[in-house]
């Protein structure tokens, strides 16, 4: 029998994360994807350092020869003490190191203990299979920052190979736990404006999602995501059009977009396409046309590819209060770094 996952009320003062300053203390945490060597995390591990922040990791976290596929940081056992024992130590925020495959194993395993999240949220920092743990401490009532994980920038391009987020820094998000800013504004290309949708008026809510193909997964699940009254944000990996249709229409039956304020897309490279704009908004219109608009669901569909997978990754909190509003052809979404969202989404 399936168990479920413990849950504690917290109040808007506790959800509410403090920027850290010089002398504090940060997590990486390996919930999935190995990194490539020692050399790998000592690399981002100094870097960060050198914002004068504290950066502790636990050495025997990763062992991937102990993995299935040799390909995890750790068997699942020790991947789910890992993030445990950070979850419960003296650290307000926990960076992921990569992501990739192997969340959703560990947060079964959490399921599978019961597990009862510590009275004090801590901060989670991550993205792409992170997904998962995004929705888990959205089910917990945390916020969380949407970033690149620590591995994968252009810092360490050279060891990983990887090209996403291959020009963003570390420091990008760095910059944004020492609160260098209060906010955070973005232009979101306007695909779909519903008449409703004017200079006017503004939408409130928070930012929820992650990765599409993820967020797909959670349906039916301990961890799905309560999207009424937010601002759905979805991106994803390089994806044939036709499986990217799939996910999205499953989210749609799955009722993701029923009461949602908005959907923001981030990055969608289409296969074979990979940097070709247009073929990410004909994905988005087909989608938009076909199946939002025949359902009925006229809410506003953005777009903006430098969130997620792509070249640029930046910072989007998650929970927190947020607004988005027109200007001429462009959305402008306003998010508060670490205000949560607490108020209405009436427009």
């Amino acid at each position: 029998m399936q168990k479920k996952l413990g849950q504690k009320k917290i109040n808007s003062d506790q959800r509410k994360w403090n920027f850290l300053e010089s002398g504090d203390s940060l997590e990486i945490i390996f919930p999935g994807k190995a990194p490539c060597s020692e050399a790998h995390v000592v690399r981002s591990k100094k870097i960060v350092e050198g914002s004068g922040l504290r950066v502790l990791y636990d050495p025997k976290a990763v062992c991937p020869q102990n993995s299935p596929f040799h390909y995890y940081s750790n068997d699942i056992s020790e991947r789910t003490r890992n993030l445990i024992s950070a979850l419960e130590g003296p650290s307000s925020v926990l960076w992921a190191f990569r992501g990739a495959f192997g969340c959703v194993e560990v947060i079964e395993r959490l399921e599978s203990m019961g597990y009862m999240p510590p009275k004090i949220p801590k901060l989670l920092v991550g993205h792409s299979d992170i997904t998962h743990l995004h929705a888990l401490v959205a089910k917990w009532g945390w916020t969380s920052l949407h970033a690149p994980v620590m591995g994968v920038t252009s810092e360490t391009y050279d060891l990983t190979g990887v090209k996403a987020n291959r020009f963003t820094k570390l420091q990008d998000v760095v910059d944004v736990l020492f609160g260098k800013k209060q906010e955070l504004e973005y232009a979101f290309d306007l695909v779909y404006a519903p008449p409703s949708f004017d200079e006017k008026k503004s939408l409130f809510g928070s930012v929820v999602g992650g990765n599409a193909t993820l967020v797909k997964e959670t349906l039916g699940t301990q961890t799905s995501l309560d999207t009424k009254g937010r601002f759905v944000f979805l991106e994803d990996t390089k994806e044939d059009p036709k499986r990217l249709s799939r996910v999205f229409v499953s989210l749609l039956r799955g009722g993701v977009f029923d009461h949602a304020q908005a959907i923001l897309f981030g990055s969608l490279p289409i296969e074979n396409a990979e940097e070709d704009r247009e073929a990410s908004l004909m994905s988005i219109r087909l989608f938009i046309k076909d199946h939002l608009i025949a359902r009925g669901l006229l809410i506003p569909v953005l777009y903006a590819p430098d969130f997620g997978h792509g070249d640029y990754n930046y910072v989007l909190p998650f929970g927190t209060e947020a607004s988005l509003r027109r200007s001429g052809e462009k959305g402008i979404l306003t998010v508060s770094v670490n205000k949560p969202f607490e108020g209405k989404s009436e427009k």
